[in-house]
């Protein structure tokens, strides 16, 4: 009989600990941030480029929170900050550090984009751009992604970054791109 009553024991032990697992298991899994493939990303200095930045939730999101971040050796910042109501409406700012930085993105249509473009790059940009998000619906759990851009001379990019494409999340322009000669 105790032999029974052990196997009964072992088993709701089994099953707690396991409806337990499934319950947590959502929440650690369910938001999901991603700045594309590549780690890092190379582009011209004096050009634009686009940081690509998207997110997922199993949840959906109401009033999530966004922001990017910028450190290097000698500086850490954030550079925009903003809030999505909900998955029908974009992106709202709060702050934006620099007029250079474009918030492009859309959460529109299950989109869920909020990439920024740097214009007018500089060799001080070099560094790591961090997209953080954090959504209530979630415990206000924060995620986020790094990507690392390192801006070179033009002689470089022709070595460096050949074949260097950040594009397969869908976002046109991740490529480093090059200004148009100016005609005389």
């Amino acid at each position: 009989m105790s032999r029974t009553r052990d196997r009964g024991k072992a088993l709701a032990r089994w099953l707690g600990t396991g409806l337990l697992g499934l319950l947590l298991l959502p929440v650690s899994l369910s938001l999901e941030v991603s700045v594309g493939k590549a780690t890092t990303i190379y582009a011209v200095n004096g050009t634009e480029i686009l940081l690509p930045c998207t997110f997922s939730s199993c949840f959906g999101f109401e009033d999530l929170r966004f922001w990017w971040s910028y450190n290097s050796s000698d500086t850490s910042r954030i550079l925009i900050d903003g809030t999505v109501k909900n998955e029908k409406s974009d992106p709202k700012l709060k702050l934006k550090d620099d007029d250079r930085i474009t918030l492009v993105g859309t959460t529109k249509e299950k989109k869920n984009n909020i990439s920024i473009l740097l214009r007018d790059l500089e060799f001080s940009d070099s560094g790591k751009y961090t997209c953080h998000v954090r959504n209530p619906k979630e415990k206000d759990l924060e995620h986020q992604a790094t990507i690392i851009l390192q801006v070179v001379d033009k002689k470089e990019c022709l070595v460096s970054s050949s074949g260097n494409d950040n594009t397969e999340n869908g976002l046109p322009g991740s490529k480093a791109e090059e200004k148009p000669p100016t005609k005389v």
